[in-house]
């Protein structure tokens, strides 16, 4: 089965992260920080991680997806959009779809994340936060 699968690929392209807490400052995109946001940041300051960090995150996506039978033959695939806050105890809640494919597709994404492991907290300041994260899972079937 895994072998007609391309194997559902994850891409970070639209990560986007943003601190849910009442006294934070603005959220700021740490991707491409400027010399003033660089020297604010501390080392008390870390963005929430899958624990084994993103290539366990890749392997547990591979390991437990099952692609939608219905979706396969019709050779259905695309991106699934999805936001989901971790909490301050590394727990995964409030999964949206942004962009969906189709109903089967979607659920099957929404339950990756709903059973992924709890993730290592983002900190601010020293202390645990809720983050909002956003990204793509990648739907896509290996050419015959």
């Amino acid at each position: 089965m895994k072998k007609t699968l391309l194997i559902c690929l994850i891409s970070f392209l639209a990560l986007s992260v943003r601190a849910q807490t009442k006294d934070s400052p603005p959220s700021v995109d740490l991707k491409e920080p400027t010399d003033s946001v660089q020297s604010q940041k501390s080392l008390k300051d870390a963005e929430p991680e899958y624990p084994g960090g993103v290539g366990a995150f890749y392997r547990y996506i591979q390991d437990s997806l099952r692609y939608p039978e219905k979706a396969r033959r019709k050779n259905i695939q695309g991106k699934v959009f999805l936001s989901f806050v971790i909490e301050k105890d590394g727990s995964l809640v409030d999964i949206k779809v942004l962009k969906g494919v189709t109903s089967d597709i979607d659920a099957e994404a929404i339950r990756l994340i709903k059973e992924c492991p709890k993730w290592k907290s983002g900190m601010q300041n020293g202390k645990p936060v809720r983050v909002q994260y956003s990204m793509p899972i990648n739907f896509a079937l290996q050419a015959k």
